[in-house]
């Protein structure tokens, strides 16, 4: 017998399948986690691990962009995240398991919203732009599958995630060396980072990584989350980025459920003081700009160009919204093609004789409704939950099984991950796809590893938040 790696499994590796509604099923179902069988690691090709590193080296660069920034400061290049995206990719198809997450629902889900993509672009109402957007996505969203393809193992899940932890480190340290405020909001100048929405989106994701190592048992590495995560909130409220403020008390509420009660009081106590230190740190603009969510845009004085200025940017996402709305209405199947929302409301701005300055759609819902349709809505936020909810019971599991704190650490992480995306990508537009390796490729590859290594999930609903003896923090 083959694992889906392609990996020989011995018979005591195995999954047992049992009938469905036979005693052994409602056995099975019944077992409490503790008693669980548990599996031994599918032992990883030559090819699988070297695999790993490069695609660690992907998710790195994702979040340092050392490309950018050498070309912007030494005038050179080692366009180091295409090659290591390009030799992912080969050595995923080289390892003949690019289909591994096919096996769970969220990756087929993932795929369909991929397949419809294509589908949508000759119904596009710039079909040669919507080609180059379709064939772009088909390159990054391939390394989903990849990541699959290749981290087989718990402990190659973690190797990424630590990866991935080593470039969101130096993300704050590039904030205060390079980063300029000079309009009042901070931004990283000549990168893909200048728009301050942009680096408070980008800086969440890093927040979200920075948690695994607060969910460590070993100190130093605890204090050191925790010296980090402080940083990056000093560097979020310095964005003035209000879609990512209220993001973070979206994934401290959804992290506050669902860790047991013996860690809430650390988490708050954590959070607290996080919070307190960035604020003293952050200047009174940015905290004032902040100030203008809970504040009705109609009728509304102000007295500063700056006050304006922020009501004038939260008109114009409330128009961009509703806009977005009227055409995902209107095109309900097929949208108006991926990439084509500016390019169609600007024609046809000037066709009625309207001037149009901001086009930029501050929330990817509706950006993916409008441009691809209803259809591909469904299989966007279907697979988004999926991960969710995976990464959820993993930590249920691993938290009830003795010396699996590691475990819980990483999915805690992932599933924060996923709900920082979730939640802030209400707010901004995602236009770079990376960041969908990062949740969705590794949550379906550590849901699978941990079904090997923890023993088969049973498929019964969640009902009650984590309740372990133990906290890993």
């Amino acid at each position: 017998m083959r694992s889906p790696t392609g990996q020989p499994v011995s018979p005591a590796q195995a999954p047992t399948t049992v009938a469905t509604g036979s005693p052994g099923a409602k056995l099975a179902v019944g077992r409490s986690a503790a008693t669980a069988p548990r599996l031994s690691p599918l032992a990883p090709s030559p090819v699988q691990r070297v695999g790993v590193y490069i695609l660690g080296l992907f998710l790195w660069a994702n979040f340092t962009l050392p490309d950018q920034f050498l070309l912007n400061h030494l005038g050179w290049t080692p366009r180091i995240r295409a090659i290591s995206a390009v030799l992912t990719l080969a050595f995923g198809l080289v390892s003949l398991a690019m289909f591994r997450g096919l096996q769970l629902r969220a990756g087929r889900f993932w795929l369909a919203f991929c397949l419809w993509m294509g589908v949508t672009v000759p119904f596009s109402y710039w079909r040669g732009g919507s080609l180059g957007v379709f064939l772009h996505t088909v390159e990054y969203e391939s390394l989903v599958f990849a990541a699959c393809a290749l981290a087989v193992s718990l402990k190659q899940v973690r190797t990424l995630i630590y990866f991935s932890v080593a470039g969101a480190l130096a993300v704050p340290l590039y904030c205060f060396r390079f980063g300029s405020s000079e309009t009042g909001r901070l931004g990283i100048e000549n990168s893909s980072l200048a728009n301050p929405n942009d680096l408070g989106f980008h800086l969440l994701m890093c927040f979200s990584f920075l948690l695994f190592l607060v969910f460590q048992r070993r100190l130093l590495l605890r204090l050191l989350g925790a010296a980090a995560l402080a940083a990056v909130l000093v560097c979020i409220l310095r964005t003035a980025s209000r879609g990512t403020f209220l993001s973070l008390f979206i994934v401290a509420a959804g992290l506050f459920f669902v860790v047991p009660r013996i860690a809430k009081f650390w988490l708050i106590t954590l959070f607290c003081c996080a919070i307190l230190v960035a604020l003293l740190a952050t200047p009174a603009a940015a905290l004032h700009r902040l100030t203008f969510i809970f504040v009705e845009t109609e009728g509304v004085e102000v007295s500063s160009q700056d006050d304006a200025q922020s009501l004038g940017s939260q008109l114009s996402r409330e128009e961009l919204l509703k806009k977005a709305i009227e055409l995902t209405l209107t095109h309900p199947l097929f949208g108006v093609g991926p990439g084509q929302f500016s390019d169609f409301v600007l024609a046809d701005a000037k066709s009625r004789g309207e001037h149009i300055v901001d086009l930029r759609q501050h929330n990817t819902y509706t950006q993916v409704s409008s441009e691809m349709g209803l259809p591909a809505l469904f299989f966007y936020c279907a697979a988004l939950l999926m991960c969710l909810r995976m990464n959820y019971q993993v930590a249920k599991r691993a938290w009830r099984l003795p010396g699996q704190q590691v475990v819980v650490a990483q999915s805690l992480c992932l599933f924060v991950v996923c709900l920082a995306f979730a939640a802030n990508t209400l707010f901004v537009h995602a236009g770079d796809l990376f960041y969908h390796v990062h949740l969705i490729g590794l949550s379906l590859a550590n849901f699978l590893a941990a079904g090997n290594e923890l023993g088969p999930f049973a498929r019964a609903p969640i009902k009650a938040p984590l309740a372990p003896a133990k906290s890993p923090v």
